[in-house]
């Protein structure tokens, strides 16, 4: 990746060191399922910014990452892009995580589910959009499908009980829209139960 492919997008990447490229994807493997901030890749890279944008434009290309956009539903909504990896074997290789540290992880669950959404999102022939919210008061909906005026939000809690405050976002989305359902994946031993009106915990391994 690092010494042949990136190079076939742009060959000015061909003067990219193998430890600046390292340095690039372990700093981008640590914003999985985060906010993009060139600036903040720049800085763990000493990599321009303007390069950075350049080599993260290329490795989008490759389909290595991509970007998810935001849903804007309220004033307090993180409007920048989020960063999804789609491949968890390079994801992991770039973190120097073996499969033991891996097992465990709530990241790495988060991105084998969504790994699993984009397998069965590329079986439709009319896909929904994609997007997540996320608010400066740390709540956050990580999957949001639409397709017209209607939506499916998901979350993911690994608990058999998660509590009302870590529900609040979803709920609230699901209350302020009517065609709205919501869906809470709590740990693989929880029980299928209605949270609130159109919010559902079911186990994880459902998605699966």
């Amino acid at each position: 990746l690092l010494t042949r492919d990136i190079a076939l997008v742009d060959a000015k990447f061909a003067a990219i060191t193998l430890r600046q490229g390292q340095n690039f994807l372990r700093a981008l493997a640590l914003l999985q399922g985060r906010a993009l901030s060139l600036a903040e890749l720049a800085n763990q890279t000493a990599i321009r910014p303007a390069l950075a944008k350049k080599i993260f434009d290329a490795l989008e290309m490759l389909s290595v990452v991509d970007r998810i956009p935001p849903a804007i539903l309220a004033k307090k909504s993180v409007r920048k892009m989020r960063i999804e990896w789609k491949d968890i074997g390079l994801w992991r290789h770039a973190l120097g995580l073996g499969v033991q540290e891996t097992v465990g992880s709530n990241d790495a669950l988060k991105l084998c589910i969504t790994q699993e959404f984009r397998t069965q999102l590329g079986l439709m022939s009319n896909p929904p959009l994609w997007s997540f919210y996320k608010s400066r008061d740390a709540g956050h909906i990580p999957w949001i499908f639409t397709r017209g005026n209607q939506s499916l939000a998901v979350s993911c809690i690994p608990s058999e009980n998660p509590s009302p405050y870590e529900t609040r976002a979803l709920r609230t989305l699901v209350e302020s829209n009517a065609k709205t359902v919501g869906v809470v994946l709590g740990s693989k031993h929880a029980p299928v139960t209605a949270l609130a009106p159109r919010v559902w915990l079911i186990p994880y391994t459902a998605v699966f």
